[in-house]
């Protein structure tokens, strides 16, 4: 018998269906989306919509070997208008954004001008517009940060300039005749009062022509996250705190001009998983209430604005922070939610934001879906029949598959057909999911589904991964019988990968099959050659024009084709250089490169990312660059063929070393601690595609080439993408395979039944981190288990490592951040930490979040109270060891952000050798000391994946406290297992 259980959604379905494939386990929910709003006179008539635009991301920028997406309709060639490269481009505006905020139905779109910039980029776009007549199409104006009337942040600044801009363009959306002016948290100038003095201040400079929304995000989630916190449903909002949060809605209203919550996407309930699951209800029905009664009041009614917001979602793989997309759902029921109040205006946060992934513009993750759905929403906000994209093949319904595309064992494997109305039509279509595995094995066969074509509905099957143990990759299928009577059959949407234990991207992958691009011709093959490379090679043909044709290697791209072939896997070895500092700091000095024919030199140019003080003078780099924690870093590249004679000769802040190519392509890596102000360089090489290419502009490509593995089973796929969007997507491809035995047992949390549950599990798939000193890598720990957890000694500086500069409270007078390497045997090395500031960070998931085994040896010289490790990032992660009065002490804090102290009464002696070993199961928690063992009834799951630390982040909370130092000591043969042993 089949286990099955029904999810309450907005309609309750109940069936049984028999499978020809294996039973499994999973539940079927079934939401119809609910378009309505409340008969409220607004001061617009009806809600405009903007999305809110970041400037410092375009659609010609570098995207690669950092993020894990990027806008789907790229134009690179746009890139060098004077010859050098800026972050900002007018005739990337014009091109590519403005026409595709145009093709969601939007009315304008929200703009944040960064204070540093002053807002160049705003009065860019301000005048842009107005140069091209563009009509019905606004900007909202939205002040960053909480300054006050001082010149350096009001008139010379910021404030008083950006108004002016705004007044001046005939864009601005305007509410009875005056620009509307929104912000970005009111709560950061504290006070009503502060803000009354900067907006008197505006007004007297340049009269009563502005109204001023003052965002509540901050006060709004104080509530709402305590409700989430308390597990509280709508109906159980405190009163109390209602009460509360609505005094400061008047208190706010009575120096603004209205109110705004822009915060959607953080607006979440109790969930046992890791991406938050948001909370329609208490949007919906107690935050939206509560700004509408007030709004309401003799002294507001019809004299305010109100401001709401919608998201897609908030995915970040740097700090672990995850607000499920929900696939579309959130996107669906935080507008919907929002729009029910008859608002003003609605902000969507944001167009472009790739770190967190909150981009509501096309991606290659998201393709077109959230554009269509949309522009079906948006029919509705206008009183408008809903219409199908240009060029639209009808015959296709229109239906959009997402799931995540990356899971680890026992979070839940969600996937949602969704029904995008595009016409009035009640005409019924059906829809039928199949998964196969990757030897297309059936693994199940999903009900039949009957949709309406004019109703907006999603069915969503939620499958416990943890019953697929014995898989890597599955792939969904759907079978599509249109209202005519054609059968269609959709195989190539994206595999879905699945690992024991790591898992960092949450984000969607978001398909829909009017989206699909078909080949005409398509071949790709990826093999086994000796040293452990592979031979990849494809070809892929279609009819329209391709934007780009890639390999991928677990999603990553390891190559793309290139007509202008700048970076060429058969020619070329390229070069990776990257510096990091935790504050502001310069890097100077020179690289000279001996025995190259030949040398190409250039800036990554990511964006938010530059390197403007590199130039090359023959065969010498000159190097004078600002560096902080963004990853500014540039490109070598030189002939393959130069390789084995040419030398990279670095005479850096001070440090003169040689570093033959030879060793760096045997070693893959080098990193250097430069100096006492953790200031960090990494050179190593690339095995990755360094840069998006220009667009093919042609119907077929063909490439062959050999690659390094970054993964231990690596999974390979192609993928083609056109001009105008569409995608192709290939099987995937494991040439090398896991062996399935022997098979361990593994404990994993089951979210579906939120309760640990065991699973067998090949042994051979378990990341077992062992970890070599090699001093060819300089300050690089390597990683036997792959380079992909190599850890750094004086590194981990960058956005959401152990010491990003927000969170690390570094010592200020440290002498060093790299520990002594002391060789004590052939090629086996201990490591000497000072106790002042030196350390070792391994990267986001090193150390699991699940069962895990960690042991070390250790020889502790001081007897202050010291911390000896921490699974810490931008947040929290888990465990935090300590030794206070010569005893191991720990602390865990887990997913609800509860620290829990462990006093172990374990001695470990001063000045000699000690094994350290802790292990954990989800059932018991294990220290020991030289054998010794203290184990503790324990049930807990960690708070984020994050990176780990050796000897040091001292920063006073979670179990550590004030007085608490770095390591003083040696440590030698760590070891991470993501299980128990």
């Amino acid at each position: 018998m089949k286990k099955f259980k029904s999810v309450i959604s907005v309609i309750i379905t109940l069936c049984a269906t028999l499978s020809i494939a294996e039973e499994i386990e999973y539940s079927r929910s079934e939401y119809i989306d609910r378009l309505e709003m409340r008969p409220r006179t607004s001061m617009t008539g009806r809600p405009y919509v903007f999305p809110r635009i970041l400037f410092k991301y375009g659609q010609f920028q570098n995207y690669l070997n950092w993020w894990v997406d990027r806008p789907l309709i790229m134009q690179r060639s746009l890139r060098y208008p004077t010859g050098s490269f800026t972050h900002f481009l007018k005739a990337d505006f014009l091109q590519n954004t403005y026409p595709l905020v145009k093709k969601y139905d939007f009315d304008g779109m929200q703009c944040l001008p960064p204070p540093k910039q002053s807002g160049r980029m705003y009065e860019i776009i301000c005048k842009s517009l107005e140069e091209i007549g563009a009509k019905d199409f606004f900007t909202l104006l939205q002040f960053y940060g909480g300054g006050g009337i001082d010149n350096k942040s009001y008139r010379y600044g910021y404030y008083d300039r950006i108004t002016k801009v705004a007044l001046a363009s005939p864009n601005s959306f305007r509410v009875n005749g005056k620009v509307v002016i929104s912000n970005y948290l009111a709560y950061w100038w504290k006070k009503p009062g502060n803000l009354k003095k900067l907006l008197d201040k505006l007004r007297k400079d340049n009269g009563d022509t502005f109204l001023f929304v003052a965002d509540m995000g901050a006060q709004i989630a104080r509530l709402t996250r305590g409700m989430e916190r308390k597990g509280l449903k709508a109906d159980q909002a405190p009163k109390a705190q209602l009460e509360k949060l609505k005094n400061e809605f008047r208190a706010w209203l009575d120096v603004a001009d209205g109110l705004e919550f822009a915060s959607a996407s953080h607006t979440n309930c109790h969930s046992n998983s890791y991406d938050k699951k948001f909370s329609e209800s208490i949007y919906r029905d107690v935050v939206i209430p509560a700004m509408l009664q007030v709004l309401n009041e003799p002294e507001y009614r019809d004299k305010k604005l109100l401001g709401l917001s919608a998201s897609i979602g908030y995915t970040n793989f740097f700090s672990g922070a995850n607000s499920s997309e929900m696939n579309t759902r959130r996107l669906r029921q935080s507008f919907e939610s929002a729009i029910s109040a008859r608002p003003d205006y609605v902000t969507l946060p944001e167009w472009n934001e790739v770190n967190e992934n909150t981009c509501i513009q096309p991606t290659v993750s998201n393709g077109w879906t959230t554009q269509r759905i949309f522009k079906y929403l948006m029919s509705f906000v206008n009183g408008q029949k809903p219409t199908p994209d240009e060029g639209d093949n009808l015959n296709i319904p229109n239906v959009a598959v997402s799931y995540r595309k990356t899971l680890k064992y026992g979070e839940v494997l969600a996937i949602e057909l969704l029904n995008i109305p595009d016409s009035e039509t009640s005409d019924n279509y059906t829809a039928q999911l199949t998964l196969k595995n990757i030897n297309n094995k059936l693994v199940h066969k999903f009900p039949l589904e009957t949709f309406t074509v004019k109703t907006m509905k999603d069915i969503t099957y939620y499958i416990p991964t943890g019953q697929f143990a014995s898989d890597v990759v599955l792939y969904p299928e759907l079978t599509v019988t249109n209202p005519m009577g054609k059968s269609m059959r959709f195989s190539n949407l994206h595999y879905i990968r699945l690992h024991p234990t790591v898992c960092r991207d949450y984000q969607s992958v978001k398909q829909s099959l009017r989206d699909q691009l078909k080949p005409s011709q398509v071949d790709f093959t990826v093999v086994k050659v000796d040293g452990g490379k592979v031979e990849i090679s494809g070809r892929f043909e279609c009819n329209e024009s391709l934007a780009s044709v890639e390999a991928l290697e677990n999603e990553r791209e390891v190559f793309a084709y290139d007509r202008l072939k700048e970076f060429d896997p058969n020619r070329d070895c390229v070069i990776y250089v990257e510096a990091l500092a935790a504050g502001n700091e310069m890097l100077s000095g020179n690289i000279t490169i001996e025995g190259t024919s030949e040398i190409y030199v250039r800036p990554i140019e990511h964006p938010n990312s530059d390197f403007t003080g590199l130039k090359t003078d023959g065969n010498v780099i000159k190097v004078n660059q600002r560096i902080n924690q963004l990853h500014r870093s540039f490109y070598i590249r030189i002939p393959k063929k130069d390789a084995s004679r040419t030398v990279l000769k670095c005479n850096l802040n001070g440090k003169i070393f040689k570093l033959p190519v030879k060793n760096l392509l045997k070693k893959r890596v080098f990193g250097l601690a430069l100096n006492e102000k953790q200031t960090y360089l990494k050179i190593s090489r690339v095995d990755t595609q360094p840069d998006i290419p220009v667009r093919i502009n042609a119907k077929s490509a063909e490439f062959n080439f050999s690659a390094i593995p970054h993964r231990k089973y690596p999974v390979y796929s192609l993928r083609a993408i056109s001009v105008s969007g569409k995608i192709y997507r290939s099987k995937a491809i494991m040439p090398f395979k896991p062996s399935p035995e022997p098979k361990v047992n593994l404990n994993v949390w089951d979210e579906f039944a939120n309760k640990p549950v065991t699973i067998r599990v090949a042994k051979s798939r378990i990341p077992d981190l062992t970890y070599k000193y090699d001093p060819g890598n300089g300050d690089i720990l390597g990683c036997k288990w792959g380079d992909l957890w190599n850890a750094e000694m004086g590194g981990g500086i960058k956005y959401g490592d152990t010491f990003h500069y927000r969170n690390s409270r570094y010592p200020r007078n440290a002498p060093a951040a790299s520990p002594r390497k002391i060789k004590y045997a052939d090629n086996r090395y201990h490591f000497e930490f000072d106790g002042k500031g030196t350390y070792i960070t391994m990267p986001q998931e090193a150390f699991p979040r699940g069962p895990f085994t960690l042991s070390l040896d250790i020889k502790p010289r001081s007897e202050k109270p010291q911390v000896i490790f921490r699974h810490y990032g931008t947040f929290i992660g888990s465990l935090t060891l300590m030794l206070e009065n010569g005893e191991l002490v720990a602390n865990f804090t887990d997913k609800t952000v509860k620290n829990h102290k462990f006093n172990t009464g374990l001695h470990i002696p001063f000045n000699k050798w000690s094994k350290l070993k802790v292990s954990y199961d989800y059932k018991i928690l294990i220290f020991s000391v030289n054998g010794k063992s203290k184990s503790y009834p324990f049930s807990k799951r960690g708070f984020y994946f994050n990176p780990c630390v050796f000897g040091g982040q001292t920063r006073p909370d979670f179990g550590v406290r004030k007085g608490m130092n770095f390591f003083k000591g040696d440590i030698k043969d760590i070891r991470i297992v993501h299980n128990t042993e």
